[in-house]
């Protein structure tokens, strides 16, 4: 009967608080913050729970390292039975309502009664550790490992119990692989080993072996974590990740004795407790406590539970500070249970240990603790905290933005619901960084709850185009895609839903006549600009979109880039984005990346703009391909904006821009004329281009006709394209120097003939030319390839050099631009070669006028000895084959080698 009350009376108030406890953490979980470290947790939870999968790493550290696995193997427990978030975060609350319960048990078996109910009771509705209780994070499950391990210290090694020794540095283990900042609590495994040496000298042995026992088991239970780092290593340097880790050391510095300061203003600054007159109140019972305890402890030489529950919430502080690694206040979040376990020994008083604790005399703190009016005092300071701690939790406006799990997953809920309903994909939109990390998890929860697989895009990923569209859901705030929402409707909180068009809605505006094949297997049909982004303006964003086409498994992870340059090549605007990945989707999936480019304010109003653009990957540059798979250029480019208004006007809606031609050129040289053309309707034929020049007596003395394009294959000339093209017209090299006229015309298809859409003059000024050889040349008859004979040379040496000058005319004009060699001969072997152009480059066989004569001159490093027993032969060939011309004598008869030799050099 007696045992009966008194299970009562010890466990039932324990039942009452864990009653408020668990009411308290798991009351509108869903309110509460989910965030980038929530979602991370809960997608690999979710990969183990519902695919089977194995993870060797847990969460990423903000110490640049990654965490250990074990919470996300803890929280795959409740992912198992369901996708809803809320199942996590309450799993999150029952295990922190067990804390309450473990701390209860430490404070009644060191404490007292009294001290049990006022430390739970002020832990069980404290608001930082009720709001902090509930959120998936692997700091917030470590609390009980810490109480277990600060339990079994004191019963292992305190009590002498052996088989809480062997659990004591396992639970460590568990504790420390929640967040590593909990290993700093091994000195006071230190502290309670020294103790139980001293204490029981008679099982020195036993409590040795059990110790090493238990620490085979910590390091036992690193194995998968280890496994994982390795892994983890073969990536990354970890070595000079923890060299460069970031650290709060300073801050800590600059505060009233380090860590300590760190400790007394953290008591005091306890998150989520608002300011009042009862906070200091709470602050300066924990810091009396904590004195009070460590007091004890060291003038009366006894490692009491007192200084082992301070040791518990200290040491993390402490010894990040020593060590001066990053700190915030969640990394101690595990160990702050021991505030409350001293504030109910100081409250609550200590009663029925206390001189068993001390084995000497109650003193005057012990005696004030037991006193009628201070337990009276005390108790009204227990009720008034809690009470207004209650209701502060009860009117509070938590959880802090920017969203909370309600309100993502109920947005998620509409977006499924209203794709379901319109019959479109889900598409799913990732902000950058941390942001994104809830939206992804979201993505898993919707496929696992409504068997939908909705598609998932990063930040900076290219966009898939649906034929039918798709539901955009993600966070309003998205900067990075703020165009693609801005038809859309917030909904919960930040969350927004949009509409993405269908594909066709998606036409390119700014291209060219055919696409941009790139090596990668991926096609570049042009851009989309949308209609609010017509016009680009200095110092503002330029929203525009690549669209793109996969021809096939696409070959290479690549990054594409976009440049906004000038005539000249001056950079206004660039940004590089996430290009396609390896093996990505079908040979018919179209993309479009987003590029949100900011114009400089240097952007000139009026002139040419182009958008320089490429792809390149881990190899560098991707080039651009023809269709047999030759590669043609690394770098695309594309005219946005030419010239207000246009020169001329031709049929059909074509539009002349710009006609840059020479004013004046050497006889020659051929007319180079760049034109910049552009139309404002689709031409399903290609224009095709008449010039004319004439003299000033309106002769006609050049005609030529050409497509307006240099590329065969373009056969229909898409609306609002710029074409830029360059003219090479070939006019009679022996045109006779003066003024002329050239005349433009363009074929009119519906009145089938051509129209003169632009006129313009320009000089030709004229070249010293030779036509008479002179008597002391060194006459030798040859013909080459019946287009250039070989009339004589003169032969100059001295004793470093030699110098051989030769004389060529043309029998005709020439059309192609030969190259010459001369090869020198010595017993049959070439000592010494030279290739060119005539005149060093200056005046390619095409320049020559029929019947002047060309002088060229070598200038060899062969001495007048040597080079009159050697023997030198001169050829032409064509570079673009290198197929040599053939040799005939002025009778036309074919000579059996294709050079033709000095013969004078012989003698």
């Amino acid at each position: 009967m007696y045992k009966r009350l008194d299970f009562i009376k010890s466990y039932l108030p324990l039942i009452l608080i864990l009653c408020l406890a668990g009411f308290l953490r798991m009351y509108q979980t869903e309110l509460e913050f989910f965030g980038g470290d929530d979602a991370y947790i809960s997608i690999k939870a979710l990969q183990i729970a519902r695919y089977g999968e194995h993870h060797f790493l847990g969460p990423p550290s903000s110490l640049g390292l990654v965490h250990s696995p074990l919470s996300v193997y803890l929280y795959a427990l409740p992912y198992f039975f369901t996708p809803e978030p809320v199942g996590a975060q309450i799993f999150t609350a029952a295990i922190n309502t067990l804390s309450v319960a473990i701390l209860y048990f430490i404070t009644i078996r060191y404490f007292g009664f009294r001290a049990a109910v006022v430390a739970s009771l002020l832990y069980a509705v404290h608001p930082h550790m009720v709001f902090a209780s509930r959120v998936i994070n692997n700091a917030q499950i470590g609390a009980p490992f810490v109480l277990m391990f600060v339990f079994t210290g004191l019963l292992g090694y305190y009590d002498n119990k052996g088989w809480a020794r062997i659990l004591h540095l396992p639970l460590l283990s568990l504790a420390g692989q929640c967040h590593p900042h909990t290993f700093a609590l091994l000195p006071l495994s230190l502290c309670v080993f020294i103790h139980s040496i001293l204490s029981y000298p008679k099982e020195r042995r036993i409590i040795v072996m059990q110790t090493i026992l238990s620490g085979i088991i910590f390091i036992l239970l690193f194995v998968p974590w280890i496994i994982g780092v390795y892994e983890f290593s073969q990536y990354v340097n970890i070595l000079e990740r923890v060299q460069n880790m970031p650290s709060t050391g300073e801050i800590q510095d600059n505060q009233l004795f380090g860590g300590l300061g760190q400790i007394i203003q953290t008591i005091y600054h306890m998150e989520r407790v608002p300011d009042n007159w009862l906070k200091p109140f709470q602050a300066l019972i924990t810091i009396v406590g904590s004195i009070w305890m460590a007091y004890n402890s060291f003038v009366r030489r006894r490692l009491l539970p007192g200084f082992t529950i301070v040791l518990s919430f200290a040491l993390v502080p402490i010894v990040t500070w020593i060590i001066q690694a990053h700190w915030v206040i969640d990394y101690w979040w595990p160990s702050l249970p021991g505030l409350f376990v001293i504030q109910g020994a100081l409250l609550g008083g200590v009663t029925k240990n206390v001189t068993s604790l001390t084995n000497r005399s109650i003193g005057f703190i012990e005696f004030l603790l037991n006193n009628i009016y201070y337990r009276t005092l005390a108790i009204g300071m227990v009720a008034l905290i809690s009470i207004s701690q209650i209701i502060q939790y009860i009117q509070s406006n938590y959880p802090p933005p920017p969203v909370s799990l309600n309100e993502l997953v109920d947005s998620m809920d509409l977006a499924v619901n209203r794709a379901l309903s319109l019959d479109k994909d889900l598409m799913i939109i990732l902000s950058e960084g941390h942001g994104g990390l809830p939206w992804a998890f979201l993505r898993e929860y919707a496929y696992f709850k409504y068997d939908i697989e909705g598609y998932l895009v990063e930040f900076d990923q290219p966009l898939p185009l649906l034929t039918d569209g798709a539901v955009l859901v993600g966070d309003g705030k998205n900067d990075s895609r703020a165009s693609l929402f801005s038809e859309g409707e917030f909904v919960y909180g930040n969350s927004m839903i949009a509409l993405l068009p269908e594909s066709d809605k998606f036409e390119t505006n700014a291209q060219s006549i055919l696409p941009w094949n790139f090596a990668n297997n991926v096609n570049v049909l042009g851009f989309y600009i949308p209609s609010t982004q017509n016009q680009v303006t200095q110092g503002e964003t330029w929203t525009i979109f690549m669209i793109m086409e996969t021809r096939g498994p696409v070959t290479s992870s690549s990054k594409v880039y976009v440049h906004l340059v000038d005539r000249q090549g001056v950079k206004y605007a660039q940004l590089d984005q996430r290009g396609l990945n390896i093996n990505q989707i079908s040979s018919t999936q179209r993309y479009a990346s987003q590029f949100e480019l900011s114009v400089s304010n240097e952007l000139p109003d009026e002139g040419n703009l182009y958008l320089n653009f490429g792809m390149y990957d881990d190899n560098g540059n991707v080039p651009l391909v023809a269709d047999n798979g030759s590669t043609i250029d690394e770098v695309s480019r594309i005219q946005i904006r030419g010239l207000d208004e246009s020169i001329s006007i031709g049929p059909e809606g074509l539009q002349l821009l710009r006609l840059d031609v020479s004013s004046q050129i050497m006889q020659g040289v051929p007319l180079i004329l760049s034109a910049n053309w552009y139309t404002n309707k689709v031409l399903d034929f290609i224009p095709k281009l008449r010039w004319h020049i004439y003299d000033t007596n309106d002769d006609e003395v050049y005609i030529e006709d050409m497509d307006i394009f240099s590329n065969p294959l373009y056969e229909v000339w898409p609306k609002s394209v710029f074409v830029e093209e360059q003219y090479e017209l070939r006019i009679p090299t022996d045109l006779e120097s003066g003024n002329y006229i050239m005349d433009l015309d363009v074929f009119d298809s519906h009145q089938g003939k051509y129209n003169t859409i632009y006129s313009t003059d320009f000089n030709v000024l004229e070249r010293e030319r030779i036509f008479v050889l002179s008597d002391d040349v060194v006459q030798i008859q040859g013909v080459f390839g019946n287009k250039i004979e070989m009339l004589g040379y003169n032969l100059y040496s001295n004793e470093d050099s030699s110098e051989v000058q030769m004389y060529w005319r043309p029998i005709d004009y020439i059309d192609i631009d030969y190259k010459y060699f001369v090869h020198v001969r010595h017993n049959g072997e070439i000592i010494a070669q030279i290739d060119s152009m005539p005149q060093e480059w200056t005046y390619p066989t095409s320049w020559w006028s029929p019947g002047e004569i060309v002088l060229e001159t070598v200038k060899l490093d062969i001495s007048a000895d040597l080079i009159n027993d050697t023997s030198l032969s001169v050829g032409f060939y064509n570079p673009s084959d290198g197929e040599r011309l053939t040799v005939t004598d002025l009778s036309d008869q074919l000579l059996q080698s294709d050079w033709i030799v000095l013969p004078q050099l012989n003698e």
